[in-house]
This record gives C-alpha cells, sequence and structure tokens, in this order.
C-alpha cells in the first residue's frame, strides 16, 4: 500500500505541484486549503506525512502543527512545513520529525526530504 501523504497549502497552484510530484513517486496524496480541513482530515483518515504550509487561512500552520501533535495516534507522524518565509525553521529546530523547506522549492530538494521523513531519518536544516 503506498504511503499516503497529507499537503496543506491555501495556494491551489502549490497543491497541485505538490500533488503531481508526489503522485508521481507513487504516493497517495489528500490535500487541504486550509489548517481546519487539514485537521479535520488528519482526525479521520491515517497519514504517513503532513506537508504543512506556515502561513494559512483561519488557522497558521504552527496551530495546525500543535493540534495534530495533540491527536492519539501510533507514531508522530513526521511533518515538512513549507513557506517563503523563513520563521519556520525555528518551529521545525525544535520539534521532532519536522523539518523545513523553503519555497519557492526544487522538486528534487522535496523528494529528498519526504524519503528522509518517512524513513524517520529527519535532519532539520533550512533550504535558504
Amino acid at each position: 500500500m503506498p504511503k499516503r501523504i497529507l499537503v496543506v497549502d491555501d495556494e491551489v497552484h502549490i497543491r497541485y505541484l505538490l500533488t503531481v510530484a508526489l503522485e508521481e513517486l507513487g504516493y497517495q496524496v489528500l490535500t487541504a486549503g486550509d489548517g481546519f480541513k487539514a485537521v479535520e482530515i488528519y482526525e479521520q483518515r491515517p497519514v504517513d506525512l503532513v506537508i504543512l504550509d506556515w502561513i494559512l487561512p483561519g488557522m497558521k500552520g504552527i496551530e495546525v502543527l500543535k493540534r495534530i501533535r495533540e491527536i492519539p495516534t501510533i507514531k508522530q507522524i513526521p511533518v515538512l512545513m513549507i513557506s517563503a518565509y523563513t520563521d519556520p525553521v525555528e518551529v521545525a529546530m525544535h520539534q521532532p520529525d519536522t523539518d523545513f523547506l523553503q519555497k519557492p522549492f526544487d522538486i528534487r530538494e522535496l523528494r529528498e526530504k519526504v524519503d528522509h521523513l518517512l524513513k524517520g531519518i529527519c535532519q532539520t536544516r533550512s533550504s535558504a
């Protein structure tokens, strides 16, 4: 069964780009355009990784991260924070199984970070 990734970004073209790139790599992709929908999906469907934008309408990415970390699961799900800003770097550095990718990003770097997070080899670092 393919690994399932939840992509959370309010920009439709970013969600589409990530969906296409991840599906080409063999992953199953779920998407959400805001933080509330992301938490709802996360609670209803098990995922293996969350790719989470920092700036979202209604609920910021950091709040989504806190909420999904509070939901009891069998294991802690890795999170890849994405943003045009570098603020999430500090957050990612202090969270287990969390990494950061700065927009705009290279698809090869996305693949590398996704692979590392899914294998539990999270090495938090900025792509800046």
